[in-house]
């Protein structure tokens, strides 16, 4: 025990102490201000552009999408990696809401008996818009695929919003109404996800299918579990 306490008493090299790794913040996504702001306006803003759809039949969309080009790339307000990680949960309250209002109009029996010529119908439309809209941006605008393929995603769908608008308002029948509304109402759900994917793969910079299924099954999950 001697010979012990002596070589800890003359040994006098300090022992290391533990290294802590070093901790990266992560950014925040946005202030509640910001976040407070931008839903405030858009309400707004979707609020002014729906009466003057009413009385001009120009729709409430090209409004929001100004909206969202001012407060983006011109001001600043919202950058692209917030607005990337914002944007699916938006997106799921904006669908559970137009289709819970499109759904008070429609008889449930109708939109059974006719759901399956809907789906084909939203298929083969979305994909014949997509695939028309893409090509043409690349052969007549020089554009690259994935950017083309964006565009097509984005304006393929049929808008639910108008279409909802406009079915209550035509002399058509009760299944055709269910037809073109549940119709809208998916192709908006498709144009959706490919536009998460799109995304996704742009901000990327490759096509990981990984993160193509994890996008589709967070905006998949994220619309169940809000509606």
């Amino acid at each position: 025990m001697a010979e012990i306490g002596a070589n800890l008493a003359g040994n006098n090299t300090a022992l290391p102490l533990p290294v802590e790794p070093d901790v990266i913040p992560l950014p925040p996504i946005a202030s509640p201000e910001v976040i407070l702001l931008a839903v405030a306006t858009i309400i707004i803003v979707g609020i002014f552009g729906e009466a003057f759809f009413r009385r001009t039949g120009i729709p409430d969309v090209a409004f929001l999408m100004v909206l969202g080009v001012v407060v983006g790339p011109v001001l600043g307000i919202i950058g692209t990696e917030t607005a990337v990680e914002i944007v699916p949960y938006f997106a799921a309250i904006a669908l559970i809401l137009i289709m819970f209002d499109g759904g008070l109009h429609l008889s449930i029996k109708n939109l059974i008996t006719t759901a399956h010529y809907a789906f084909i119908l939203a298929i083969i439309s979305f994909l014949s818009a997509v695939i028309t809209i893409a090509v043409v941006a690349v052969y007549a605008l020089s554009w690259e695929w994935i950017p083309s393929l964006l565009l097509g995603v984005m304006l393929g769908g049929s808008s639910s919003i108008i279409v909802f608008g406009l079915v209550r308002r035509l002399p058509i029948t009760e299944e055709t109404k269910a037809v073109l509304s549940l119709e809208s109402a998916l192709t908006d759900i498709f144009a959706t996800l490919g536009a998460f994917i799109i995304f996704g793969i742009i901000t990327s910079g490759q096509v990981d299918p990984s993160q193509i299924e994890s996008t589709a099954v967070r905006s998949i999950v994220t619309g169940l579990g809000l509606g």
